[in-house]
């Protein structure tokens, strides 16, 4: 199970925002002790993009066990615009389950 949740999630959309340009697809790596991390090559491999969120850097960070996800970029960056400014990333293997009360 991985769950995150970031108090300023635009900040994740900014960063992602400028990174789309240069790769498409890239694989993110959630880590019990570390956090939350992407490293890709651009198409022509002359860009490096190198990402690492710690996990003190979040609300809420739960990881059970290291998690590669791949995303296009593109679509999350299209997907975090439609969010709410206080939004949960969590691992799409496990249901969504909003506790009573909650509003976000």
């Amino acid at each position: 199970m991985f769950e995150a949740r970031l108090n300023q999630g635009r900040i994740l959309k900014q960063v992602l925002d400028s990174v789309k340009d240069l790769v498409t697809d890239a694989n993110f790596e959630a880590d019990p002790a570390e956090g939350f991390k992407l490293q890709a090559m651009d198409s022509s491999h002359v860009s490096l993009v190198a990402l690492k969120l710690h996990k003190d850097g979040f609300e809420f960070y739960r990881c059970d066990r290291p998690l590669t996800m791949g995303m296009n970029l593109a679509n999350m960056v299209r997907t975090l615009s439609r969010a709410r400014l206080r939004s949960f990333i969590r691992d799409a293997r496990r249901p969504f389950r909003r506790s009573r009360g909650s509003r976000d």
